[in-house]
């Protein structure tokens, strides 16, 4: 496969506002099925993803790069891999140190965040049905939304509807091989409960307050709030409440989140990585999800 041929195929077929780059890669290679796997990653010097890697996989790091879609790096990400949300939880510096080792360097652990790996494994895709609708009936097909992909999104921004959630065993990943995980079908929608409507709107306020300040603020939690309405020093009456409520709040919140996959997950997920320690230091990357729930937890659920 060479640039000609794959600039053919995504004129004719490209990608749409907002649309979910894993999602979009599949429907890609299953119009084009003159094309192997194989030819179509290594185009830009990539092989065959063949599991999941958190917000930013290697493959999708060297495509945004590689300017084969004609779209900045910034924007592919930014709006059609959840950047907008993801990115305020890590300073640019980190940020861009991750990317230049997954383009030019070896040994990178493939994660910005502690514990990507499991969240990302056992998370469902979600999907508005009256948007599939809609878009079937105005293009023929559905799109996956990005914004739609994160942990803590639960609502269509259009609709309002709940999204259908496909819960399953192994991520969906653009190898050619997934088409039928990115068919909007089945799922179920869950029943929405003030946790999940807090959760979403925190998701929005991240979002719609830019990056550098959504950063700012967040810093301003870890490193001024948190610390000073309750953490003590570690081993006192005070802190060790504190770590017993975190983690027996932490499990509930996993529990409503992954129901299909709650023991397992909270049994890879019970490290250092959550812990309080981790959370209020803002020298450490801790993973986004784990930052909203504390400070959900902080907020209702704390008792000094």
């Amino acid at each position: 496969m060479n640039s000609n041929t794959f600039s053919l195929l995504t004129n004719a077929i490209d990608i749409k506002e907002g649309e979910y780059l894993p999602a979009y890669i599949s429907r890609l290679l299953s119009y084009g099925t003159f094309i192997k796997p194989r030819e179509f990653f290594s185009l830009f010097e990539s092989g065959i993803p063949h599991t999941s890697e958190g917000y930013l996989p290697s493959w999708a790091s060297k495509l945004a790069n590689s300017g084969k879609l004609d779209i900045s790096m910034d924007d592919l990400i930014d709006n059609h891999l959840g950047g907008k949300f993801w990115r305020s939880f890590v300073n640019n510096e980190d940020y861009q140190s991750f990317v230049n080792k997954q383009l030019y360097g070896e040994g990178t652990n493939r994660v910005l965040f502690p514990e990507e790996k499991p969240l990302t494994k056992y998370a469902p895709l979600k999907y508005c049905q009256r948007c599939r609708d809609e878009e079937i009936e105005q293009f023929g097909f559905p799109i996956w939304k990005s914004r739609n992909q994160l942990t803590s999104v639960f609502t269509c921004s259009i609709h309002g509807d709940v999204l259908h959630q496909k819960f399953q065993r192994s991520p969906p990943i653009p190898d050619g091989k997934s088409a039928d995980a990115f068919l909007q079908v089945d799922g179920y929608q869950p029943k929405l409960t003030t946790f999940h409507r807090w959760l979403e709107f925190e998701t929005n306020m991240v979002m719609s307050g830019g990056r550098q300040a959504s950063h700012e603020l967040l810093n301003t939690y870890r490193s001024v709030f948190l610390e000073s309405s309750f953490y003590k020093k570690k081993g006192t009456e005070n802190d060790c409440r504190l770590r017993i409520q975190w983690s027996q709040a932490l499990e509930c919140y996993l529990r409503v989140l992954f129901p299909l996959n709650r023991d397992e997950l909270w049994y890879r997920i019970k490290t250092g990585n959550a812990s309080v320690t981790a959370i209020i230091d803002c020298e450490k990357r801790v993973h986004p999800l784990f930052l909203l729930l504390f400070k959900t937890f902080y907020m209702f659920q704390y008792k000094a």
